[in-house]
């Protein structure tokens, strides 16, 4: 079984003449992983213990995002705006020959440059599966307190005037293990979950990138919309949302699953903006069985049975699940798919299958 860590490295210049950095791992049907400003390849790999034995993965590093070695300072890396981002996975789809209609995965930034590909391509995408992400303009949303809000652009100048300190002191905070208790006292993630070593893994890519390119990045980012394409998306998604997520809150997810006419929506309880990371299991469970209502691929014709994809040794009792009894209670929304099932056998140390 592949892991997260064998893809093959590869290189392709984008439209405008950028070099871009993608990953591929497996074979068969495509799969795109395109990762948040605040992930890169390794973010995925709990996904990847899922997909790669039947599928064909594809991921790239955002324009600029990560220096070439021994690259000139001069370096031509054209605009980083989202429909940039999206012409690059164009490239890097013709450069690979993708010539029948992928499955997107997105997460945080990535639903957006996925959504810009769909906008740019809609019949190059069988579906879409949105993960803690919005539509656009993410920053209006974030955090329930505005004063949160008010700091974004102010911190994000500071990180484009800092870009070269940040690139020696970055580091050393990856070794210190300093990721994961920032991120808990930001909020972006649960306290108390094991993650198998995600973060450190996350961590350590970020002390190689171009913190000045990142900051730029985060700009536009948040002036980026697409808010106007949902009513228009007709390829089958899914939302997976977590209502603990104060990036992208579950407010966003209800919003973006009315927009959409063939969108449904799975929240998860307890849920950060890296579910997919601390709550795998039931993430990878959703995306198996999409993936198998779809029609697409391997998934289609045999059931799957999604279990041990996580390396930590914690016991899955201690994740936080919905009960069954307490989504029993509930009522969903409209176009809104419940986890119970598959979070309430995980808790009793069943493995989860998938429903068809």
């Amino acid at each position: 079984m592949a892991r997260y860590n064998s893809f093959q490295q590869r290189a392709v210049h984008s439209f405008d003449g950028t070099r871009l950095r993608y990953q591929v791992a497996g074979a068969g049907p495509t799969v795109v992983l395109a990762n948040g400003l605040g992930g890169f390849r390794p973010f995925w790999r709990y996904q990847v213990r899922l997909l790669a034995r039947h599928y064909r993965l594809i991921c790239w590093d955002y324009r600029g995002l990560v220096p070439w070695e021994a690259a000139d300072d001069d370096e031509h890396v054209g605009s980083l705006a989202l429909t940039h981002q999206a012409r690059d996975l164009d490239a890097i789809l013709r450069a690979e020959s993708a010539t029948s209609p992928v499955l997107l995965v997105g997460w945080s930034m990535g639903v957006q440059v996925s959504l810009e590909y769909y906008r740019l391509r809609p019949d190059a995408v069988h579906g879409i599966i949105a993960i803690n992400g919005t539509a656009g303009r993410p920053f209006e949303t974030a955090f329930a307190d505005r004063r949160w809000r008010a700091l974004i652009r102010p911190l994000l100048r500071g990180v484009r005037g800092a870009a070269p300190l940040l690139g020696r002191v970055a580091p050393r905070l990856a070794h210190w293990g300093a990721a994961e208790p920032l991120l808990h006292w930001l909020g972006a993630a649960s306290p108390g979950i094991d993650d198998g070593g995600a973060f450190i893994e996350l961590a350590r890519a970020f002390s190689h990138i171009d913190y000045r390119r990142y900051a730029e990045t985060f700009f536009e980012l948040a002036r980026h919309d697409a808010w106007d394409l949902l009513p228009d998306v007709q390829a089958p998604s899914l939302v997976i949302a977590g209502d603990a997520d104060v990036l992208t809150p579950v407010e966003v997810a209800h919003r973006m699953v009315g927009s959409m006419p063939r969108a449904e929506l799975a929240v998860l309880r307890g849920g950060s903006h890296f579910c997919a990371i601390q709550q795998s299991e039931r993430v990878n469970e959703l995306i198996a069985e999409f993936i198998g209502e779809l029609g697409y691929g391997p998934f289609a014709e045999e059931p799957v049975r999604v279990h041990a994809l996580r390396m930590s040794q914690r016991p899955t009792a201690l994740l936080p699940a919905i009960s069954a009894s307490a989504a029993a209670s509930e009522t969903n929304r409209p176009g809104e798919r419940s986890a119970a099932a598959a979070a309430a056998a995980s808790t009793l140390g069943a493995p989860a299958g998938v429903s068809r």
